[in-house]
């Protein structure tokens, strides 16, 4: 069982690596150097590589091209804000609590 865990964790952290990787270069691609929307140097290539994986045109990516935080960092209290939305449209049949669906193991906080 702990051997299980251990490849789990190391599986998940290899995901996450590589994740973070994906958000910072789409945010270089998309991002200015003020964080707002911009598209760097490599936009082109990278909206060429989200066409090919998604099936997409290039050019329908481009107008739907959103915000990714470029070190995968979370907002904890608009997850809860999100959640307490969610609740008051009745869209949640359980009571969902952001301290367990967060996994402190691998999230970081935005400060």
């Amino acid at each position: 069982m702990a051997d299980r865990r251990r490849l789990r964790r190391h599986r998940d952290e290899r995901f996450l690596r590589a994740y973070v990787k994906g958000a910072q270069d789409y945010y270089a691609a998309f991002s200015a150097a003020d964080g707002k929307r911009g598209d760097g140097p490599r936009a082109a290539a990278t909206l060429d590589i989200i066409a090919k994986y998604t099936g997409q045109p290039a050019a329908q990516i481009a107008r739907g091209i959103g915000y990714v935080e470029p070190l995968a960092r979370i907002d904890e209290n608009d997850i809860r804000r999100q959640i307490a939305w969610y609740k008051s449209q009745n869209m949640l049949k359980a009571d969902i609590d952001a301290d367990r669906i967060i996994d402190k193991r691998y999230a970081v906080a935005l400060p």
